[in-house]
């Protein structure tokens, strides 16, 4: 008996002192995934309160499908725990940053999907609604990205990794688990940002695209603490230079009016807008600018050049069926003919000549300035093109006057001239070529693509070909 009583004392002494520093130690491995719904409406995070509490695994993030690993669970909590609180819990952030290209609206984050967003209450992530919280202690919103605080948990009794281990630290036994425990083979929680798109731009048409052909204006500043059903109007507004074309609601429906009211929800509209048409002069030789890039595809007799002062004289560069946004360009066409100027949003070939303010190695030379925003008033120092006793070319503005929007000007400081003409032969061959492109008749042309008499005098162009006839 004294023999059997020695043994527990010892075996007791054992354990107090933690002998063969070894513990019994409860960690488990939890698997949490973000996905966001539909394709292309927003990208999605899972964020931590505290990186350096747990050892994770992460993959996604920032895109639309985001999956997080964690192994949780601590010493002193697992073995003081009782057997009705043995779960162990991580505190995640969900979320979800809407695209800034699409307008949507976050239904809420959900357990389940459901195409048609009709969810019930136990669909729902808990604390999904507590969009009232004042000190966003579950759900916030951060530069423009939408954060719900949740709970993942796991019990010994759901078949995750207990493990006995020795480490010597509580980081060390974390990564003994992670390493050597037990994982689902699917997502232990999934979770998704399930949104509906309640207005956008046609393709192309985005603010940013290669310029900003038109704005929509919503009744509702912030959608994300809005209700499905809520009434919203939309307003459509163009850009300078630039008209709103129609709305196109989710059905092919389409409205030419710039506004449009609807539930959030019940609809969902697409805006569409257009670059005026341009109309040639009857001199066949024009500025132009716009806020927005337009780009020909297929062939067209309008050409748009950068140009230059080159020794006292504008020098065109490389000419191109296109202007980029927010500059200034020199359009040689048809007289009188009006022009369908696509918008693009890709610039291709017209960021390698004369444009291309961001990048100087791309023959960054275009000296025509652009008033694609709204009007220039002159203070004597910027030069217009125009036409005086029949001499085309760049003309000093007086000071004050007003140099209309949707058009191109050049500034020369150290000039006293009043007028500043183009290099040799640069226009009259520029008009030649266009001319000869679509007259292949006997019919004879002065310079600015008018037909004349067979007994006018001057140079004029025949069979695309230039002469003076005397």
């Amino acid at each position: 008996m004294k023999n059997t009583i020695k043994f527990f004392m010892a075996l007791t002494l054992m354990v107090i002192i933690g002998g063969g520093n070894v513990r019994a130690t409860g960690f488990f491995n939890v698997w949490a995934k973000l996905n966001s719904s539909p394709t292309g409406a927003g990208i999605v995070y899972l964020e931590r309160d505290n990186a350096d509490d747990l050892i994770s695994e992460e993959s996604g993030q920032g895109t639309e499908e985001v999956s997080m690993k964690v192994t949780i669970g601590d010493n002193d909590d697992d073995l003081n725990a009782t057997e009705d609180s043995k779960k162990r819990q991580v505190p995640l952030w969900l979320c979800v940053r809407p695209n800034s290209n699409r307008t949507v609206y976050l239904i809420d984050f959900v357990k389940v999907l459901r195409n048609d967003h009709a969810y019930s209450s136990t669909d729902f992530v808990k604390g999904s609604y507590n969009k009232n919280q004042s000190d966003g202690s579950f759900y916030k919103i951060e530069d423009g990205t939408i954060k719900l605080r949740v709970n993942v948990n796991t019990g010994r009794q759901d078949g995750h990794s207990e493990t006995e281990i020795s480490g010597t630290t509580n980081k060390q036994d974390r990564a003994y688990a992670r390493d050597n425990g037990t994982w689902s083979a699917s997502p232990d929680f999934q979770f998704y940002a399930d949104m509906i798109e309640v207005y956008a731009y046609k393709d192309g048409h985005r603010p940013g695209d290669c310029g900003t052909i038109g704005t929509i204006e919503s009744s509702i500043e912030n959608l994300y603490n809005q209700e499905m059903g809520t009434e919203i109007t939309i307003t459509a507004n163009p850009s300078p230079g630039c008209h709103f074309v129609k709305w196109v609601d989710k059905n092919g429906v389409e409205t030419t009016s710039n506004s449009v009211t609807y539930n959030i929800g019940d609809n969902h509209y697409t805006a569409e807008f257009g670059i005026n048409p341009f109309t040639m002069n009857s001199d066949g030789i024009a500025t132009f600018s716009c806020p927005k890039a337009f780009r020909y595809d297929d062939d067209t007799d309008l050409m748009a050049y950068p140009a230059m002062v080159v020794d006292g004289k504008v020098k065109l560069l490389t000419g191109l069926k296109g202007v980029p946004n927010n500059h200034g360009a020199i359009l040689i066409g048809t007289p009188n003919k009006t022009y369908n100027l696509p918008p693009t949003w890709y610039l291709g070939e017209l960021d390698l000549f004369g444009w291309g303010e961001d990048n100087p190695q791309k023959f960054n030379r275009n000296q025509l300035k652009s008033t694609a925003s709204g009007p220039v008033t002159a203070d004597g120092t910027q030069y217009a093109l125009g036409k005086r006793n029949d001499v085309v070319g760049f003309y000093r503005v007086k000071s004050g006057a007003t140099i209309p929007q949707g058009k191109a000007y050049i500034v020369v400081t150290e000039s006293a001239k009043d007028f500043i003409g183009f290099a040799d032969d640069d226009v009259t061959n520029s008009i030649a070529a266009q001319i000869a492109e679509r007259m292949s008749d006997e019919a004879v042309y002065n310079l600015q693509g008018q037909r004349v008499a067979d007994d006018y005098r001057g140079l004029v162009i025949k069979n695309g070909k230039k002469f003076i006839n005397q």
